[in-house]
């Protein structure tokens, strides 16, 4: 999970410059008429180039965010005047914080409301932190004038509180992360406590309770045992009246949770379905008699629905919403009768940003944009009515390389201030295939091994990952939004290396991503939901392989025999499948974040207890097919640290064996922003 308001400036070499009226409005996501309109009206910071032709100018990104985070939120409405130019493409966010990463939502009927709705005015937002690193997952204290939430510095994340007249952030339940991830604070009615949930390294989550003037915590229950849909962008805690107990998910597996009352004493009561469903994100009513949750069914990764449900009333809940791809936050506002939500406006949009948007709760009802992007997790104080939302910054990746035999000393390859990331060698190692959005839409773009001749391969393909080429090199097969619409998830393309349309491969409406060729370039892999699927380059005779976990497939050994794939456990696993029939085999363990690759000579991976590359090579003379394994060396990037410290975007190592290329994710920035006033 990715553009804000609110995030400190930085320096112009580090922001990124833009140099045309076309650039300047992309970054905006809006018309080259209405940010001339801003640059005469209201002081856009905007500078123009001294005897240079008519209308040359440039901006930096960093003064043009706190130009946005000083102006009045009182936001046009979406349907803008038309520009004298073709519309440019707007600026997107790939990732999707923490972990996560990874999800985005609205239903098609909502776009046209979009369109025909104008924002509700709001007061100005104004920075609640400014931490390096990122702060989300507010709550309020019973009187509104201060705030507990996450913070995810390193060394010394956990749940922190703050005053609103205070510059001071205080830690409350802080510690390293090879303890756990602590996060979604709630504070209760009366005050006294602050519960909060803890993740442990093996994956249990547990519901935990706090003073917040400190002191030693308290577990009460817990929720999971295993990795479960308890997502950091969304609050998943909410207090009874009397504080006496609150309302949370309960998995029972991690394809089925669902919302419970538990006490404070520990006893809990299921309140929703927990058959084939994932409940999460519960939020009780200012009257306490009804409470709003989200939840996703079955499989799918794409459509998730907001429901609400009487709190004692013996009937099943009601629909509020439904969207595609995911939301990042709801709460009540005081009056009790609507909602403020965070979502996307449709996945298959090209902007796949997301919107704050006030709703009633009730069934049928439309969003009401409230002209405030990039935000993630929400919080309102039924004291105040102040509104504390996560404000998420513009995520950038660059691509790096460096010999095999010489990892210290790495350095950018085909830079810039945009999007880089998925690279992939070609079979003869000419080329290098990745997606970028350098030309404002998420595409598949070529360049030269040797960095040079970049050039776009596709248009208006919204890649979602890959590319992976074919064994003959003159196809890419890639995750796309191409031929996506309301009623069809993000699937698969290919697109030929000589020029000419991409295509996108029929699923059948079937979730696709993450896909590679077999060695004979007959047929393809790909991640659906937690299987892996195999079919026809054409998507028929499609046939799954393996379910239950997270996976991405990496190829097959250079005989065709083994299938090698990484899974995510209680740690991303190396693992391999005979396609000839047999079980699963684990060939290593600890991955950092699936980060591994193939050649026919050997898998390279890395390990994140170490932030080192390794190779294990291929050995057809050894039992087990594989040689013993080397470790090559630290993988380094931004500013000479590990590049994993700051998260990976795919890498790559050349056909020969010499060569890697890897894409670094600079850290992405979340702070916190506040809105004194949302009635």
């Amino acid at each position: 999970m990715t553009s804000s308001p609110g995030t400190p400036a930085k320096g112009p070499a580090e922001a990124g410059r833009l140099d045309s009226w076309k650039q300047i409005a992309a970054y905006l996501d809006k018309s080259e008429r209405t940010v001339r309109r801003w640059q005469e009206t209201e002081g856009l910071p905007v500078h123009k180039h001294q005897h240079q032709q008519r209308g040359s100018v440039w901006a930096y990104q960093s003064e043009l965010d706190e130009w946005l985070a000083q102006r009045r939120i009182s936001p046009e409405p979406l349907v803008e005047e038309p520009s004298e130019e073709p519309a440019v493409p707007p600026r997107q966010i790939p990732w999707k914080p923490m972990a996560a990463v990874v999800g985005l939502a609205a239903a098609a009927i909502a776009g046209w409301i979009f369109t025909h709705r104008p924002p509700e005015p709001l007061a100005a937002a104004v920075p609640f932190t400014s931490m390096l690193s990122v702060e989300y997952g507010a709550t309020f204290s019973p009187d509104g004038q201060q705030a507990a939430f996450f913070w995810g510095a390193k060394g010394k994340s956990g749940i922190y509180v703050k005053s609103l007249q205070s510059d001071e952030a205080k830690p409350l339940v802080v510690g390293p992360s090879e303890e756990g991830f602590t996060y979604s604070p709630a504070w209760s009615p009366d005050g006294k406590t602050i519960a909060f949930l803890r993740r442990t390294p093996n994956q249990e989550t547990w519901l935990c309770l706090v003073s917040p003037a400190g002191g030693p915590e308290r577990k009460l229950l817990r929720l999971a045992t295993t990795f479960a849909a308890f997502w950091a962008d969304h609050q998943h805690l909410s207090w009874g009246p009397d504080s006496q107990w609150l309302l949370a998910p309960i998995a029972a597996s991690a394809k089925s949770q669902a919302i419970h009352r538990i006490s404070v004493n520990g006893g809990s009561e299921r309140l929703t379905d927990a058959a084939g469903t994932s409940a999460f994100s519960p939020a009780l009513s200012p009257d306490a008699r009804s409470f709003v949750f989200l939840r996703r069914a079955g499989d799918s990764m794409t459509t998730y629905e907001l429901m609400r449900q009487e709190l004692i009333a013996d009937r099943p809940p009601e629909v509020v919403y439904r969207g595609k791809g995911s939301s990042a936050g709801v709460a009540w506002l005081p009056n009790g009768q609507d909602l403020v939500f965070c979502t996307q406006n449709s996945q298959a949009a090209a902007d796949r940003e997301t919107w704050l948007y006030r709703l009633p709760a009730r069934p049928g009802a439309t969003l009401t944009p409230l002209g405030i992007k990039n935000c993630n997790t929400v919080a309102v104080s039924m004291a105040s009515a102040a509104l504390l939302y996560g404000s998420v910054a513009s995520e950038t990746t660059t691509l790096w390389q460096a010999s095999l035999n010489a990892l210290d000393s790495p350095a950018e390859f085909a830079p810039s201030s945009r999007y880089d990331a998925f690279p992939s060698f070609s079979p003869d190692g000419r080329s290098l295939a990745f997606v970028s959005n350098r030309s404002g839409e998420h595409e598949v773009w070529l360049v030269g091994a040797d960095g040079n001749g970049a050039r776009r391969v596709t248009e208006h393909a919204q890649a979602r990952g890959g590319p992976h080429w074919s064994p003959d090199g003159s196809r890419l097969v890639f995750g796309a939004l191409l031929g996506a619409g309301p009623d069809l998830p993000p699937g698969l393309a290919t697109a030929p290396i000589a020029g000419g349309s991409a295509q996108a491969i029929s699923l059948g409406g079937q979730l696709a991503h993450e896909p590679v060729w077999s060695r004979d370039g007959k047929r393809i892999y790909y991640s659906s939901g937690l299987q892996i699927w195999r079919s026809t380059a054409d998507g028929r005779d499609r046939v799954k392989l393996l379910d239950g976990s997270r996976y991405q497939a990496l190829g097959e050994s250079s005989d065709g025999r083994m299938l090698y794939y990484t899974k995510r456990s209680q740690h991303y696993l190396l693992c391999r499948l005979p396609l000839g029939g047999g079980p699963e085999e684990i060939v290593a363990d600890g991955l950092w974040v699936g980060a591994a690759t193939l050649t026919s000579q050997a898998l390279y991976f890395v390990r994140g207890s170490d932030k080192s590359l390794y190779r294990l090579p291929f050995d057809r003379q050894a039992a087990t097919g594989l040689g013993p394994e080397r470790k090559l060396g630290v993988l380094l990037g931004e500013n000479q640290r590990p590049a994993i410290q700051s998260g990976m975007a795919g890498l790559t190592v050349s056909p020969d064996d010499t060569r890697i290329i890897w894409s670094v994710r600079r850290e992405p920035q979340i702070d916190l922003a506040l809105i004194r006033d949302i009635h």
